[in-house]
């Protein structure tokens, strides 16, 4: 398992959203019934982006993943909330861990942390483009098949603001990514084929 976060940081004084991206697979053997587990600290809420099968047990967050086939990888983009406020400095985090039915995943739980700063410092931080393209793309696909459903019921003007809502969650999530941008074109692109196919 290999994770990723877009940022280190979160403002000590304000409700804030991160995102990790997380790689599961690629062994030579199979893996069944694989589930992708998160415990949060206290203030701390986590949500799966991709749309799989969730529960909830013991306090943590559980992920269907299913099975995957020997070198198959999936990747899972997770939401992190942080409510409230924090105390400026201190650490808050997630501790994550993969299971399977035959224990071929390596259960060891991982750990990622983020502190708590000012609102100076939090603006200034370095962010991830990996993990932002993975969830701009994540949701446009997503987009793009509620779209064509809402046009296979020849529902255009749903599937066109199903996209424009997208587009517009990219814009705030990104402004200015070149690569996020590249992904709202695409978008832009698919809502005029579908005002064509009209």
């Amino acid at each position: 398992m290999h994770i990723q976060t877009d940022r280190a940081l979160v403002p000590a004084n304000a409700p804030s959203l991160r995102y990790l991206q997380v790689l599961i697979g690629a062994l030579a053997v199979a893996a069944r019934d694989v589930v992708f587990e998160v415990a949060c600290d206290p203030g701390i809420e986590a949500m799966v982006v991709n749309g799989l099968p969730t529960s909830q047990a013991e306090g943590r967050l559980q992920v269907q993943v299913g099975d995957l086939a020997a070198e198959q990888e999936i990747t899972l983009i997770i939401a992190v909330a942080f409510k409230g406020s924090h105390q400026e400095g201190s650490g808050l985090g997630v501790q994550c861990r993969v299971v399977d039915r035959e224990r071929v995943l390596h259960p060891e739980p991982i750990a990622v942390t983020w502190r708590a700063v000012t609102a100076v410092e939090n603006n200034a931080q370095p962010v991830n483009h990996a993990v932002r393209l993975a969830l701009a793309t994540l949701l446009a696909d997503r987009a793009r098949v509620m779209a064509r459903d809402a046009s296979r019921r020849d529902d255009f003007d749903e599937a066109r603001r199903i996209l424009r809502v997208v587009v517009d969650d990219l814009r705030a999530l990104a402004p200015g990514d070149k690569d996020v941008l590249a992904v709202i074109d695409r978008l832009h692109h698919d809502e005029l084929e579908l005002g064509e196919g009209r």
